[in-house]
């Protein structure tokens, strides 16, 4: 674990590994959601 500030005071993670996380975790809720919807509407 390195110490707070060490970089500068920059973000805890570099911009390129914020985008894709976020993109992961988009497509994750989506898929999630349209499991659920799925089932509600009597998908088996």
């Amino acid at each position: 674990m390195s110490a707070p500030g060490e970089d500068g005071g920059k973000k805890k993670y570099p911009a390129g590994t914020v985008v894709i996380w976020i993109a992961g975790a988009g497509i994750g809720l989506w898929l999630l959601i349209s499991g659920l919807v799925g089932i509600l509407s009597g998908g088996s």
